[in-house]
């Protein structure tokens, strides 16, 4: 909490690095916390990129959202077993990578929205079995190729240009 309250305090210092959230991190994990909000915090990417959530398992809701990041290691999830929620949206983001995912069978919402997306690899959320609420709204997508996970409930994807999609999009929902 006192790393928390660090971190607030200096937020229109600078540009803060994803290393910075360790702190925040080892607190969440003492208090045993499930949330974590780093919304708009001017992060841009991470010095170190690997493993920060390495014995973070116990984060269920994380929201990285609307910070000016360019992009993420593959590996940056890969301990994030626990996740429900996961929030990217307003990141610079303009490809996404498959190993993100590939650990997050628990994940029942997912926000891509108000990205640089301009394509997404047909089989990146086929881990994703759990995944009901799925966002990816205003991006760059002409394509629709992905496959989407039988599960889902609410599926958003307005607003991008998209002109083709795969005959069999549908077909799951």
């Amino acid at each position: 909490a006192d790393a928390a309250r660090k971190l607030w305090k200096h937020r229109d210092v600078g540009v803060l690095f994803i290393d910075a959230i360790e702190a925040v991190l080892r607190a969440i994990e003492q208090k045993a916390g499930r949330e974590l909000f780093v919304t708009g915090t001017r992060i841009e990417q991470s010095r170190r990129r690997r493993y920060v959530f390495q014995r973070r398992e116990k984060i269920m809701h994380l929201y990285i959202d609307h910070n000016p990041i360019l992009n993420i290691d593959p590996f940056f999830f890969n301990t994030a077993t626990d996740l429900k929620s996961l929030w990217m949206s307003g990141l610079k983001i303009d490809a996404i990578s498959t190993i993100w995912f590939e650990y997050m069978e628990n994940l029942e919402e997912l926000r891509l929205d108000e990205m640089e997306l301009s394509s997404i690899p047909y089989n990146a959320f086929d881990k994703l079995v759990n995944l009901k609420k799925f966002q990816f709204s205003s991006n760059h997508l002409q394509i629709l190729t992905v496959s989407v996970p039988k599960n889902i409930t609410e599926l958003h994807f307005s607003h991008n240009q998209i002109n083709m999609m795969i005959p069999t999009f549908f077909d799951e929902l």
